[in-house]
């Protein structure tokens, strides 16, 4: 894109198709004018997109009382949004905050306000009109208020989420019977996006849609020991099994400790891939399985740089401590332990070395290498930061590169044989774990 230099908020690597698809979507939001159908920016909205990953986020509609204010704000959970406002309290009195949380916003800028250069680029492309009176930005901010470069997913994400958005507030009046007490919302929307189809649940709070375990914090672990311990069926309810992971982080990420973390539960999503791909509860992981996860997949499949892994094992730690004070854990004391300065250093110096990459990684970096200085740690750091620290499905967990097309011939395969091969697996792997006692 030759106008690319004058446009700041997106990265190179966001392709014109995907920005073309959020300027529409963030005209169709801006024409309903959410600020006007929600009454105050602490009439929250709480939002899953299954297809980039288990979080539920928190949207707060922000222009109720400020012109130029109009727009979003996006946080990982409710009590990063209520840290927030604390700290906006605090601000407004004097004090002045040294971090804050993390969150994305969609603001709806003043065009007069908008470098002339930036609006004819975008209007020349034709996905933006200049006679509009607003031009939508995306900003993720970080703990240190530093604005970080959108990727090509968070585009796609910010889509999607303004497309449910506006029609869901095409009629708020059920929103605030919701929000003065009365009976909740629930919806859940499949919208189009410049990358598919995608599915979004949006509700007034976190409802059966969102987390459905309503035990204490130890009957959920102790939940996923009868979900796939030794005594489970072979076939495993997967909606039943995704409720219990979404819950368990949903209640890890609002623990008050949380806040102080910059990703609580960026590890935890993980543990949790890792624990489901190897039919293993999560409460029973060893610490031979927190090191395959930490050295090999995650340096082969998620993208990551060198300074994500004091956040990643921060995360661990703090995981494994809220689960180790609600409920036993056969090996919880030796994966804690294993949790080191040590591994951190090791995990460093693996997350840039590309001998360790799957295909899939490879191939994704390989799409925006152009763009940076990658034969230093530190050039390879920056590039992960800027490309892909905001990218939603790109930190999840993938034991397996899967085949770019499947070979001639290929069927899917027969539900028996799967059940006989995932029973095998469980007998495998047992027997490892007692050659393995044997053997200390």
């Amino acid at each position: 894109m030759k106008d690319e230099k004058v446009i700041s908020w997106w990265h190179t690597c966001v392709t014109d198709e995907a920005l073309g698809g959020f300027f529409d979507a963030a005209d169709v939001l801006y024409a309903i004018r959410p600020w006007q159908q929600v009454p105050d920016h602490s009439c929250l909205i709480h939002m899953m997109m299954p297809s980039f990953g288990k979080r539920t986020w928190v949207v707060s509609v922000l222009g109720q009382e400020a012109v130029d204010s109009r727009g979003i704000m996006l946080f990982d959970h409710v009590h990063a949004y209520k840290r927030y406002e604390r700290i906006s309290d605090a601000a407004e009195a004097g004090i002045e905050p040294t971090t804050i949380p993390s969150h994305d916003v969609l603001h709806f800028e003043d065009s007069n306000n908008v470098p002339e250069s930036q609006r004819r680029a975008v209007a020349a492309k034709g996905w933006w009109a200049a006679e509009n009176e607003a031009f939508p930005t995306v900003l993720q901010i970080d703990p240190h208020l530093a604005a970080a470069q959108v990727h090509l997913r968070d585009v796609v994400f910010f889509e999607s989420l303004t497309r449910a958005l506006a029609t869901a507030l095409e009629s708020p009046e059920h929103w605030h019977r919701a929000w003065q007490g009365g009976e909740p919302v629930e919806m859940t929307l499949t919208v189009d996006s410049s990358d598919g189809k995608q599915e979004v649940v949006l509700g007034s709070q976190l409802s059966q849609g969102f987390d459905l375990f309503t035990g204490s914090d130890n009957e959920l672990l102790a939940a996923f020991d009868e979900m796939q311990g030794e005594k489970a069926p072979i076939i495993v309810d997967l909606d039943q099994l995704d409720r219990l992971d979404r819950s368990l982080i949903s209640r890890v990420a609002a623990c008050p400790e949380a806040l102080e973390l910059e990703d609580p539960v960026l590890g935890l999503g993980m543990l949790l891939d890792l624990a489901n791909q190897l039919f293993v509860p999560v409460t029973q992981l060893e610490a031979t399985d927190l090191k395959q996860m930490l050295f090999e997949d995650i340096p082969r499949s998620v993208m990551v740089g060198g300074d994500s892994a004091q956040t990643l094992v921060s995360s661990l730690q703090f995981a494994y401590r809220w689960m180790m004070t609600r409920h036993p854990l056969e090996h919880g004391a030796d994966c804690l332990a294993w949790l080191n300065d040590s591994t951190v250093e090791n995990l460093e110096t693996r997350l840039v070395d590309a001998q360790l990459f799957g295909r899939r990684k490879t191939r994704m970096i390989a799409d925006v290498t152009a763009h940076f200085d990658t034969t230093t740690p530190e050039g390879f750091n920056t590039m992960m930061r800027t490309a892909f620290a905001g990218s939603r499905a790109a930190q999840s967990l993938v034991l397996e590169d899967t085949p770019p097309m499947m070979p001639p011939g290929w069927k899917p395969q027969d539900p028996i044989v799967a059940v006989k091969q995932k029973k095998k697996r469980k007998v495998n792997r047992k027997a490892a774990r007692r050659a393995r006692k044997k053997n200390r």
